[in-house]
């Protein structure tokens, strides 16, 4: 679906969308090839953590970080 939200990694390296399909999906900006995607609920929210090593999505289960390299849940220390 169409996208709704685009926001570019600190680095400029990749591209975070919202689409209305209800995902967010990351983007290698020198390739265009997806890296990885995530579900969302409806009115689900996703950023780039300052790093850029994961996403932070906000979800009906509540706020999640997910590793871009493995797409698994970040565990706090």
């Amino acid at each position: 679906g169409p996208v709704r939200t685009v926001e570019v990694s600190a680095d400029g390296r990749l591209a975070l969308t919202i689409g209305s399909d209800r995902s967010a999906r990351v983007w290698d900006i020198a390739t265009g090839r997806e890296v990885r995607a995530f579900p969302l609920d409806d009115g689900g929210a996703a950023v780039f953590t300052p790093d850029g090593s994961a996403v932070k999505l906000r979800t009906a289960a509540g706020p999640r970080v997910r590793d871009l390299l493995t797409g698994l849940d970040v565990v706090p220390d």
